[in-house]
């Protein structure tokens, strides 16, 4: 997915909307307009940690001008750094969790149709790569911030010595190679800092378009396996990849380096001139006075070349951050609205009700071979068992994923009076619950293990939270418990899916679906074909367990049974 999430070198023509809106790249201000936010984040943490700096340094340059205790000012001055270093981690902390985390909160609200599984993987796998400029993003900005402080007062303490003792003339020819020196030093890291800007932004693209072309390589691994020729070629344009990301990778470098060369010359060169001046005899300052002159402007040259090379640092790091930026800006233009439409559903579980009023057809492949879904009109209401029979292949799931809204047909199905499309998706997330068959929202899939628990599935891994009715009373009420403590490891079993029969898997979503009803005040259940799984002779028994099992929630919740199976005893007489 290199063009599809933020490489639009070679425009991708299925998506074409996706790339061109991440082409180009962002302003050095665009970019320079996010570290606000950073720093706010951060909050009293950053601040904190600056002004304990600010203090270390002031304590330093008092160790020098002292005449005594120069030790105590400087162990102060190492704890207040020591101090520094350990708030300001906590700030880029607490920067890093608030963008990954609204980050996933934005991606986990996107359409549905934006990007597929795949692509959502690599979209946050590059995301969190990306992620970690925001932390030296910081880093180089509190080094900016330092060198320049540090230089403050380095001129602080220059002044008033030249003032009072030093001759005029002998001063004019210590403050002139400084601030022209420091003048060339600001310019150069300036028209440096845009070069490796330039470059990084370019290498993170490159570097974008290697990681796409590994992506691509590792799904399609066992064909690379099979086909050497499929292998020939991803290797080969690997290779390419690599190549270019490496070239842009040493541009960056190259600049960084040339930049920290030429700063290091002119601090040096620099030192040696004014050092000349301040040990010549037409100075006229005692040598007490000499000793701090030297040591303060050495100090004062050395932090401005440390804050220079910080901000080439910063321009290396605007690269990936500013890749973040652009896919967080993608990734919002994708989210769906939450706050528009209805909010609330009826809370009179007598006024509940589900209504199609007449069927329908959705088209879920192409227009001209389908396939279709085939929805017939029906009404559901609350305080009752509702069963509706469709065929197999029919729809069912299909009409789950719109009561859900996950899809759409305008104009087609009432949910209390109100289309569907009508409310807030948050609404109908934490409203409807389907339980469906693989690969259906919160489906069992059939493959051993879903990397959870009984109680984590069932609980939502809030079973140490104390919140809703307890596992026990979950399983208890579906008649799955003794099954779950017959398992390897009870309730702790990863595995279960693959260990307990079809009719208690299902038995343990049902007990996931109560849990809800317990917590959030679940409205709408919909179970599509309960019996999918049963043989005739264990028809009845599980068909009877699910209708005693359904009847206490009946006066709170709307139960839809969607039943696909033929034969059999009709669901009203079990009641």
């Amino acid at each position: 997915i290199g063009t599809r999430i933020g490489e639009p070198d070679e425009p991708d023509f299925d998506n074409a909307n996706v790339a061109k809106s991440l082409s180009g790249t962002l302003s050095f201000w665009d970019v320079s307009g996010y570290l606000p936010s950073l720093v706010r984040v951060g909050g009293m943490f950053f601040l904190t940690s600056i002004l304990l700096g600010t203090v270390a340094i002031a304590l330093h340059f008092k160790a020098l001008v002292a005449s005594q205790r120069h030790a105590l000012f400087l162990v102060t001055a190492m704890l207040l750094n020591i101090g520094v270093a350990a708030l300001f981690l906590q700030a880029c902390k607490r920067a890093t969790h608030a963008t990954l985390s609204a980050l996933l909160h934005v991606l986990l609200r996107t359409r549905l149709d934006t990007y597929s599984v795949a692509d959502l993987a690599q979209l946050w796998t590059r995301l969190g790569g990306d992620s970690h400029a925001i932390h030296t993003v910081l880093l180089d900005l509190k080094d900016i911030i330092t060198g320049l402080l540090v230089a403050c007062g380095a001129g602080i303490t220059v002044a008033p010595v030249l003032h009072a003792h030093a001759d005029p003339a002998a001063a004019r020819r210590i403050l002139l190679p400084v601030v022209s020196i420091i003048a060339t030093m600001i310019a150069l890291t300036v028209s440096l800092g845009h070069q490796v800007q330039r470059n990084s932004w370019a290498n993170r693209r490159a570097a974008g378009l290697v990681n796409a072309e590994v992506f691509t390589i590792l799904c399609r691994y066992y064909e690379m396996k099979t086909l050497p020729m499929s292998g020939m070629a991803a290797e080969s344009t690997y290779s390419e990849s690599l190549l270019a990301n490496l070239d842009w990778r040493n541009r960056k470098d190259l600049f960084i380096q040339f930049g920290g060369s030429l700063l290091y010359t002119l601090d040096f060169w620099c030192t040696m001139l004014v050092y000349q001046v301040i040990w010549s005899p037409s100075l006229g300052v005692d040598v007490e006075y000499r000793y701090r002159l030297g040591i303060a402007l050495a100090t004062g040259l050395a932090s401005i070349g440390n804050a220079c090379k910080a901000y080439l640092k910063l321009a290396e790091s605007f690269g990936p951050l500013g890749r973040l930026l652009q896919l967080s800006r993608k990734c919002l233009g994708d989210v769906v609205p939450e706050q528009e439409g209805v909010g609330t559903l009826a809370s009179d579980p007598s006024k509940l009700e589900v209504m199609v009023s007449n069927a329908f057809e959705l088209c879920l492949g192409s227009f001209q071979r389908g396939p279709f879904a085939h929805i017939p009109a029906f009404t559901a209401t609350g305080s009752q068992l509702n069963v509706l029979h469709m065929p197999r292949s029919s729809g069912a799931s299909t009409l789950g994923s719109i009561l859900l809204g996950m899809r759409f047909r305008v104009a087609t199905l009432k949910l209390c009076g109100i289309h569907i499309e009508q409310y807030q998706p948050e609404v109908l997330k934490w409203a409807v619950h389907v339980i469906d068959h693989p690969p259906g929202p919160l489906s069992v899939v059939a493959n051993p293990g879903l990397g959870c628990s009984v109680a984590q599935f069932v609980q939502f891994g809030l079973q140490g939270e104390r919140v809703g009715a307890s596992l026990e009373e979950c399983l208890r009420r579906t008649g799955v418990w003794k099954s779950v403590q017959n398992l390897p490891h009870g309730s702790s079993t990863i595995s279960w899916s693959s260990l307990l029969s079809k009719q208690d898997c299902y038995r343990v979503q049902l007990a996931q679906a109560f849990f809800r009803i317990e917590v959030a005040g679940l409205k709408v259940l919909v179970l599509v074909d309960p019996l999918r799984d049963c043989d005739h002779q264990e028809r009845e028994a599980f068909q009877f367990s699910l209708v005693q099992a359904l009847l206490p929630i009946l006066a709170t919740t709307l139960v839809l049974i969607i039943d696909q199976s033929s034969g059999g005893v009709s669901w009203p007489e079990l009641q």
